[in-house]
């Protein structure tokens, strides 16, 4: 074979992960903004991945990293087998193909320091504050033509973005807890300090129009991490201007949850009562070990609905609004135990690591579990999956150890 050839052939090979870090930096800004353009960047940049890898080890070091992935993927397909709807079925596969590509991306990328893990969470946070800000705008468009507040509240607040208010709640937080980490962990310049703080700003305060208790309940668990530690570390001009917006954060909050109770007209909450649907789903499994199967959950529980007078929730075809009990539904106490396996593997590897990062992005993924099916939706999945392995595959536990 001519050498030029080789040589060639080498040199594409060299500049694959740079064209995977590219597409998926650009896959995570456009997530919070576009679901569909962000789901194509991602099954492109798994295809390109495939080429990277050229060993065995490659596939022996993806497996080591993602192992749970695929143990929740094998979980889905076994509960394909014994499905009768399997249009639903298939469904719940794309929805988590995330699962799949997102440990032979990340590997493939050979990004493992933290500088590259830097680089995707200022991506994410351009995308999310650009989401935010075009929310913002639509809703104060839509209050001048029709004069109606509700515009800046809950669903419609989002609606420019198509997203799910509570899905988007949790990107913000994510994005507020990175930004507060780096005033307290890193050296920032002056001037990034001030461009930091506005965007906080605009995330906090379009955060409070998403209406989510849950994800208020989350952010306040950050907010008290980052107020406690600066009670107890050195003080630095830095630290006490990051305590003086995590102190009026938490101020925010509690403001809000006032305006709530005295004045409930003023916005659409996500807060009502879950319990009868978590009953409804834990009841409504006829199979305790394997559940309905993968794609059958809307027609059984649909079915208990209708069948204990409940038609409403069988109308909306509402899910067990519990990722926990869900999972027990679709997979039984077996895909509860991978469910299980795929929320505390990170958190104990962040928390072995004394990643103080990895926990406060981490840990708000169980809270919101006990409200929403967040593994439901692409968004959900996506950013789950991708955090996941951020805190599971990279190599930089000693530059990010706290």
């Amino acid at each position: 074979m001519p050498t030029n050839y080789l040589c060639d052939q080498s040199q594409i090979l060299l500049k694959i992960p740079g064209l995977i870090r590219g597409v998926l930096i650009l896959c995570v800004a456009v997530t919070p903004i576009s679901q569909v353009l962000s789901a194509r960047l991602l099954f492109a940049a798994f295809v390109i991945s495939i080429f990277a890898l050229r060993k065995i080890s490659d596939f022996r070091e993806i497996l080591h990293n993602g192992w749970d992935f695929l143990l929740r993927i094998l979980l889905i397909l076994i509960g394909y087998t014994y499905t009768d709807d399997v249009t639903t079925a298939f469904k719940v596969l794309e929805t988590n193909f995330s699962f799949l590509a997102i440990p032979f991306i990340l590997y493939g990328s050979r990004m493992y320091h933290k500088s590259d893990v830097y680089r995707i969470f200022y991506a994410f946070i351009l995308g999310v504050a650009t989401a935010s800000f075009m929310c913002l705008i639509y809703a104060i468009a839509n209050y001048f033509e029709t004069r109606d507040s509700s515009v800046f509240f809950y669903y419609k607040f989002v609606d420019v973005i198509n997203s799910h208010p509570t899905y988007f709640a949790y990107y913000q937080i994510t994005a507020i807890t990175f930004i507060l980490y780096l005033f307290y962990f890193e050296d920032l310049p002056k001037g990034r300090v001030f461009a930091w703080n506005v965007v906080l700003i605009l995330l906090f305060g379009t955060f409070t129009l998403t209406g989510g208790r849950t994800a208020s309940i989350s952010l306040l668990f950050v907010l008290s991490f980052f107020l406690l530690k600066f009670l107890l570390d050195k003080k630095s001009a830095k630290r006490i201007v990051a305590a003086v917006s995590v102190a009026l954060m938490m101020c925010g909050l509690f403001v809000v949850g006032f305006l709530e109770i005295e004045m409930p007209e003023i916005s659409v909450h996500d807060y009502w009562e879950r319990s009868v649907l978590w009953k409804s789903a834990i009841l409504a499994n006829p199979d305790k070990i394997f559940g309905v199967g993968t794609g059958d959950y809307k027609e059984v529980l649909n079915g208990y609905y209708n069948s204990h007078g409940m038609a409403a929730f069988a109308e909306d075809s509402y899910n067990a609004h519990n990722q926990f009990i869900h999972q027990y539904l679709t997979g039984g106490l077996l895909g509860l135990i991978g469910l299980t396996i795929l929320l505390s593997r990170p958190l104990y590897v962040s928390v072995r690591r004394q990643d103080a990062l990895g926990t406060m992005v981490l840990f708000p993924f169980i809270l919101y579990g006990i409200t929403e099916v967040f593994l439901g939706r692409y968004q959900g999945v996506i950013f789950f999956a991708l955090f996941h392995q951020l805190f599971i595959s990279f190599k930089y536990e000693k530059e990010l150890g706290v």
